[in-house]
């Protein structure tokens, strides 16, 4: 059990020097035994008074523990809950310290914290612009006098609403996703066609933000298989991110070609700042962000697609160095396959 358990192991003294560490304890701090055993465990530790007094609770009780953080080999403080029990040895008490990871406990609480800011966040701009907008308009109603476009309230007012709708749809779209209740509607869609529309929405932000807009769809390809509205979204999400980060000048390419007889490979290339490689990984997790990004967002889009492209048996992933932009590739399939409706 001590050298098998998943969870870092010390023993200890009951004065609290260390006699041994099992295996996951020294891959997951980075010592090796002989760095270890014979040091006292409140060397490791941040706060060496907090194992000072877990030893005097051992004293008396027997059972001690809470949260600390233990300082690995390269300096770097891990998060732990730690449960301390007295265990004899022969004829001789030692105390087991049994050593939890919060690290991913913590992160997935700072995403939860980060997640009510971002929601209400984006939740209150178009709410105040919607509130601010009826208050002019029905100023204007009440007095005529007041100078007042209203036709142009009433727009801005309207787009904040669809903010509104579109924030909650991609909650509850990624909700269905995940839970493997969105029923597809398959179909086969010229690639030509999907790409076209997709490129028709983002072309307003796209002359907005002086970026350039290039296609190069071949004209032998075969239709994709899929449900139009969601990969139109895959689409619209991808550009929308491509032309978000690159700079004025810049240049979005939108691609498409056939990987194999039943897969389309579609790619979307950007010329902006690129993406670190140690982010990549989590690019498409929910809420994900880049550290340093300027730019706004749910941090919903990217993990939209990849449960979209995936719930079509395809794959997405980027390639991307900083400075050089990034390519965020997915594939797609092609023909209708066996057991597909």
């Amino acid at each position: 059990m001590f050298e098998n358990s998943a969870d870092p192991i010390l023993i200890t003294t009951m004065e609290g020097r260390i006699t041994e560490a099992n295996q996951t304890f020294l891959n997951t701090m980075g010592y090796s035994r002989e760095e270890v055993v014979g040091r006292p465990f409140s060397e490791l530790a941040s706060r060496p008074d907090q194992v000072a007094l877990w030893l005097q609770q051992m004293a008396q009780e027997k059972r001690a523990g809470g949260n600390l953080e233990v300082v690995s080999s390269s300096g770097t403080p891990v998060p732990f809950e730690v449960r301390a029990t007295s265990i004899p040895i022969g004829e001789t008490s030692y105390i087991q310290w049994v050593l939890h990871d919060l690290s991913e406990r913590i992160r997935l609480e700072q995403v939860r914290e980060d997640l009510v800011h971002m929601i209400i966040h984006d939740l209150r701009n178009p709410l105040s612009s919607i509130m601010s907008g009826l208050d002019l308009i029905r100023a204007a109603v009440m007095d005529s006098s007041l100078n007042l476009p209203v036709d142009q309230l009433f727009d801005v007012t309207r787009r904040s609403g669809e903010r509104l709708f579109t924030l909650i749809d991609s909650i509850l779209d990624l909700a269905r996703l995940e839970a493997g209740k969105t029923e597809l509607r398959w179909e086969l869609i010229p690639v030509s066609e999907l790409v076209r529309e997709t490129i028709e929405q983002v072309q307003p932000l796209a002359l907005g933000r002086e970026v350039h807009l290039e296609t190069r769809i071949p004209s032998n390809l075969p239709p994709v298989l899929g449900d139009r509205e969601l990969l139109r979204r895959v689409l619209v999400n991808l550009l929308d991110n491509a032309l978000k980060y690159t700079p004025a000048g810049g240049r979005v390419t939108v691609t498409a070609e056939r990987l194999s007889p039943e897969t389309l490979l579609f790619a979307v290339a950007d010329t902006g700042p690129g993406i670190p490689l140690e982010h990549q990984a989590r690019i498409f997790d929910r809420f994900a962000r880049v550290p340093g990004q300027r730019t706004g967002g749910t941090g919903l889009g990217l993990a939209f697609c990849k449960l979209a492209v995936e719930a079509h048996g395809g794959k997405i992933w980027v390639e991307s160095r900083p400075g050089e932009g990034a390519t965020f590739k997915f594939t797609l399939p092609a023909t209708l396959s066996e057991g597909r409706p």
